[in-house]
Order: C-alpha cells, then sequence, then structure tokens
C-alpha cells in the first residue's frame, strides 16, 4: 500500500498533468484549429483575370478565378459585368472552364475565347441570356497565348508559337505562319490593320489577309510585351518586361519619346488620346505622361499593385489589383467613381464547382490538317 503522503503527490502530479493536457487542447482549438476552421469557412477569394470593355464602356466581359479555401481547387468563370447598376452587377455564360483560358472582346460586343486544348469560340453579342458559344476552329497548338480580335468582330487572331487569323461567322482559316513569334498583338482601333510585337523586338505590320509582313515600324533591343495603339491610331505605346516605355509615331516609326517606368501591367491611352496611363509600383499606382512629351502629368490614386487596366471611351479608366479590387476613376476629375470588392459583392459569388453546362461538341479537323 502507498502511503497517504505518496498518493497526494501522485494525485497532484496527475491533476498537472491533466491540466497541462487540456492547455494544450485548448490551445490548438484556440488558434490552430480556429484558424483552419476559418480559413475552411471564410469567404473565397475572387481574382479578376480579364476585364474587356464593349464599345459603350457599359458592359465588361469578365474572367474570375477562385481558390477554394477547403480543397484548394480552382474555379474559373466568365460572365458579364453590367456596370451601368450600382453596385455592378456579374451574370456567368455557360461556359465550363478549366486550364489556360484566353479572351478577347470586340467593340462590337461579340466574344471570343480559346480553351485549353486549342479550340476556339465565337459568342455572339455577348449579352445576358446569350446562346452557347459557336465553335469556329482550332488552333494548331493547345495553350494559345494571346488572342485578340478587330473592333467590328470579322476577325481573330491567336498566336502562341504559331499565328493564325479567323473569320469566326465563317469558321474559316484565313491565314497561318510560323516564322513570327508574337509576344504581343493588337489592331489598330475602328480597322483590321494588325501590329504586333516580335520575340526579337521588332514591331511590324502584318496584312490582315494574308499575314505578310507590309512593314517595320520600329526594333527594339528586347522583346515588347505589351501593345497599345492610341484612338485616333496615330501613336504607338510600347512596353518591355525591364521597365522601358516608348511612344512611336506608326505611319513613319518615328520615335517620339521613351522612358523608364517600373511596370505592374500594360500602358493604356486614355479616351482623347492625349495622355498615357502606366500602371506602376509607385506611390499612386497610375501614373499620368503626356502622349506628347512622355512628361508626367498627374496620378489616379487609390489602388496599389495594379495588375491589369482598361479605360473606356466615355473616359472611365478601370483598374484591378492583386487582391481582385476593382477601382474606377474619372479622367477628367481624377475622382474615385467606383470600388468593388467582388469577393464581398453576392453578385460575383461563384459556384463551388465550375459549371457544367457542356459546350458545342467541336467538329475541329484532325490537327494534322492544320499543321503548319
Amino acid at each position: 500500500m502507498f502511503a497517504p503522503a505518496r498518493i497526494r503527490r501522485l494525485s497532484a502530479a496527475l491533476c498537472l498533468s491533466v491540466v497541462a493536457m487540456g492547455g494544450c487542447v485548448y490551445v490548438q482549438g484556440r488558434f490552430v484549429f480556429h484558424q483552419e476552421l476559418a480559413r475552411a469557412w471564410a469567404p473565397e477569394r475572387v481574382f479578376i483575370r480579364r476585364f474587356l470593355l464593349d464599345d459603350d464602356g457599359q458592359r465588361a466581359w469578365v474572367l474570375l478565378r477562385s481558390r477554394s479555401n477547403s480543397d484548394g481547387g480552382i474555379t474559373q468563370v466568365a460572365g458579364l459585368c453590367d456596370l451601368r447598376s450600382q453596385p455592378p452587377t456579374f451574370q456567368p455564360f455557360p461556359l465550363p472552364l478549366s486550364g489556360r483560358i484566353s479572351l478577347a472582346l470586340a467593340r462590337s460586343g461579340d466574344g471570343f475565347l480559346s480553351m485549353e486544348n486549342g479550340d476556339l469560340y465565337w459568342l455572339a453579342k455577348a449579352t445576358p441570356g446569350a446562346g452557347q458559344p459557336v465553335y469556329f476552329g482550332t488552333h494548331p497548338e493547345a495553350r494559345v497565348g494571346l488572342l485578340v480580335c478587330s473592333d467590328d468582330g470579322s476577325m481573330v487572331v491567336a498566336a502562341g508559337v504559331h499565328m493564325t487569323a479567323w473569320d469566326p461567322r465563317a469558321a474559316a482559316l484565313l491565314w497561318q505562319r510560323s516564322d513570327h513569334l508574337a509576344v504581343s498583338c493588337a489592331f489598330v482601333p475602328r480597322s483590321r490593320r494588325l501590329i504586333c510585337g516580335l520575340e526579337s523586338g521588332e514591331v511590324v505590320e502584318l496584312d490582315p489577309r494574308t499575314g505578310a509582313r507590309l512593314r517595320l515600324i520600329a526594333r527594339h533591343p528586347s522583346r515588347i510585351q505589351l501593345l497599345a495603339i492610341s484612338p485616333d491610331g496615330s501613336r504607338l505605346a510600347a512596353a518591355n518586361c525591364g521597365g522601358d516605355c516608348s511612344m512611336t509615331d506608326l505611319e513613319s516609326g518615328a520615335a517620339v519619346w521613351t522612358r523608364r517606368f517600373t511596370p505592374t501591367a500594360g500602358p493604356q491611352f486614355s479616351s482623347d488620346g492625349h495622355s498615357l496611363l502606366l500602371p506602376t509600383a509607385g506611390v499612386d499606382g497610375i501614373d499620368v505622361v503626356s502622349t506628347a512629351s512622355g512628361e508626367r502629368i498627374g496620378g489616379l490614386k487609390g489602388c496599389r499593385c495594379v495588375v491589369g487596366l482598361r479605360v473606356s471611351m466615355a473616359g472611365i479608366a478601370y483598374a484591378w489589383n492583386a487582391e481582385g479590387t476593382i477601382t474606377a476613376w474619372n479622367l477628367a476629375t481624377g475622382k474615385v467613381v467606383l470600388r468593388l470588392d467582388p469577393s464581398a459583392s453576392p453578385s460575383f459569388h461563384l459556384p463551388v464547382q465550375p459549371l457544367d453546362t457542356p459546350l458545342p461538341v467541336s467538329h475541329a479537323p484532325p490537327r494534322a490538317e492544320l499543321a503548319l
């Protein structure tokens, strides 16, 4: 038999062990498990991947992406954002999306997208209640890096290692070439003139009917990843990943100015073409410089770490940052007219699982028929 004193000591030690174990459980529950539960139940962050404006600037085709807090799965949804309502509303299109998706939106309202396997689809007049997208061709490689279209939606260019041009309404391949590695492309506004920035650093104009090289516009020491063309088609802004931004006269190819900046997204012209907006890592987030001189004439405050920028013809600049928040300014006054966090807006709620409405059966020809 144990002595009473020893029994008391054993009891005290047992009590201390129970208390210590309970404390550990409490700490784990209070801090570790609580954090895991908080992450699991917290609203999923919604990020803007693309934000494309139609001609009147009252609607945008948006590609949203979110990562599930519970299993880490990624959901992508494309849909129409109505900018006329306050706050803006979002209506998804019945498009099951996975992998790398590229979007293009004509100012006419026609939308285009490339799927992970290179299939190309046209959504005529992307509006609420729009029908199923129409398949019009398959690029000869998967994961199209660039997808651009003319303002009237009559021509679509898909580019990766190869470049193809399509008439989506006729589902016809117009031309294809593999000797020009394009890292950026843009159509001159209100036309089908096609400007491309090549891996070599050259900026060239291609014939939209045949794909033939028409002329060399400018030659840069490194590749031009970002292109913007002024609304009147007279000026070309080109930026590389090193932070050089050049303004060029589009017709003559003469350099107007070059300046250094720390880019976080591509440059955009104002609706009147008198200024250029440069998203930077600076204090304001977006520098506004003169198109004529390159001198800084102002800045847009209220949005840091900008990853995307679009300007409507009505003079409203829309920017979205790494956190997914959209901020809009009236360029005439410099004042913020909209700030929207899609993650906190009920109309931007994404389904837990990707939309499962099937796309039309692809009638793509065998890839061997499209080999370049």
